[in-house]
């Protein structure tokens, strides 16, 4: 059996986003390997709590090493968001001590970098000296700057230079020491999409592979059916933020409201609330167009079901959970050919329009969405591919055999 040691600073069962998904791969993981795991120490009880509760034979196959430092050194971090990363960063660091530590006591085939998988956030466990797997990470998808200037405009300035410095980032990656580091010494080099599988220098490319980092932990019941209603009602969850993307949206329900009677829910808050309420006043929509609430995932997922379309407009997406949940509820998708959806969905379960420039992306969307409430057969067809296609590609048993497979791969290269 394989030894494998790996810094997760996110392991947390029970928890969504990276949390959840340092744990989830841990677990699949320890079925065919010893995992000796490194994360934070405030996981102990939900993580010993929920060793308690799974197979005993997969509890024996982690072991935990906790680490953190104390409250008083948190609080000499400046204040706000910089503070997290500046004790990422010492975490990091903590972590490769104790790594080393480890060693001395352990013969590790592989050592692995998982959560919080940031290109640009600092790992050092390449220096341990033993084949390094690094990811799955991102970070590196763009949006077009045309599309950043139909966003809120309170917002649009401010994400164009975030853009324009992020572009310079991939551009000049391999300039980043830590990161070129981490290319040179990573035997294998996960990615979330294409779009950072492409930012890999070619120098290094061939080691990258793409994978999501997600998967959906409940699968929700298929739904083929839909809701019998007088209206063709269409969804979108998740965040009120400029990236969503959501006043494209909102105009291209507006314009093929002309011909269709049809709804448009938003359930989510966020900063672009108050902005998006204003436009759908401007267009006269309030009687069709609504944004609702935030709400625990469990009844969320009883009403997805009842939508016959999800409209996912969003420019940037790693691992959408939001995406996977409406798929899985079966309802077939309107989304861009970008990022995370491009791997998520596939022509059979979505229909994914390119990211050319905002007027045409507009006028794509709305074709699309005309498409679907034209043929209510396609719809259903869609939608039961899209949740045969979210059960059998994205469940974590999959990520289990992603990994057993890249590893030996890995055994192979070193034999």
């Amino acid at each position: 059996m394989r030894q494998l040691l790996v810094s997760a600073y996110g392991c947390w069962p029970g928890r969504g986003s990276e949390l959840g998904v340092g744990w989830e791969w841990c677990k699949q993981m320890a079925k065919a390997n010893h995992l000796h795991i490194i994360t934070i120490k405030r996981s102990k009880d939900a993580i010993e709590d929920a060793c308690n509760k799974f197979d005993k034979e997969l509890v024996r196959n982690m072991t935990f090493h906790y680490f953190d430092y104390s409250p008083k050194v948190i609080k000499l971090l400046p204040a706000g968001t910089i503070r997290w990363y500046l004790y990422y960063t010492l975490w990091q660091l903590g972590a490769l001590k104790k790594a080393r530590k480890l060693k001395k006591e352990h013969h590790f085939d592989y050592v692995m970098h998982l959560t919080f998988g940031s290109v640009w956030l600092p790992t050092f466990m390449y220096k341990l000296g033993i084949p390094y797997i690094w990811g799955p990470w991102g970070g590196c998808d763009v949006v077009p700057k045309s599309f950043l200037k139909e966003v809120n405009p309170k917002a649009s300035s401010f994400l164009s230079w975030m853009q324009s410095k992020r572009e310079w980032l991939v551009n000049h990656i391999s300039w980043n020491p830590i990161i070129k580091a981490n290319l040179k010494n990573a035997a294998a080099i996960l990615v979330r999409t294409q779009g950072n599988y492409c930012a890999v220098p070619l120098l290094y490319r061939e080691k990258a592979k793409i994978v999501l980092e997600t998967a959906l932990i409940l699968p929700p019941p298929i739904n083929l059916t839909g809701v019998n209603n007088d209206a063709i009602r269409i969804l979108n969850t998740g965040r009120l933020i400029p990236t969503k993307n959501l006043p494209m949206a909102i105009k291209a329900v507006a314009s093929l409201a002309q011909n269709y009677n049809v709804t448009f829910d938003i359930i989510g808050g966020g900063s672009d609330k108050d902005s998006l309420n204003d436009l759908i006043s401007s267009l006269g929509m309030e009687s069709c167009i609504r944004i609702l609430e935030p709400m625990k995932r469990e009844l969320l997922l009883k009403i997805i079901p009842q939508y016959d379309i999800y409209l996912f407009p969003s420019l940037l997406e790693g691992g959408s959970w939001a995406l996977m949940e409406a798929m899985g509820c079966g309802l077939p998708t309107v989304c861009f050919d970008a990022a995370g959806m491009s791997v998520i969905t596939d022509d059979s379960c979505a229909i994914k329009i390119p990211m050319n420039n905002p007027e045409q992306s507009l006028r794509d969307m709305t074709e699309a969405l005309t498409k679907l409430c034209a043929d209510s057969q396609l719809r259903k067809e869609m939608g039961k591919n899209a949740a045969i296609r979210i059960k059998e590609k994205f469940n974590w048993d999959n990520k289990g055999m992603f990994m057993e497979e890249l590893l030996q791969e890995l055994d192979n290269d070193n034999k």
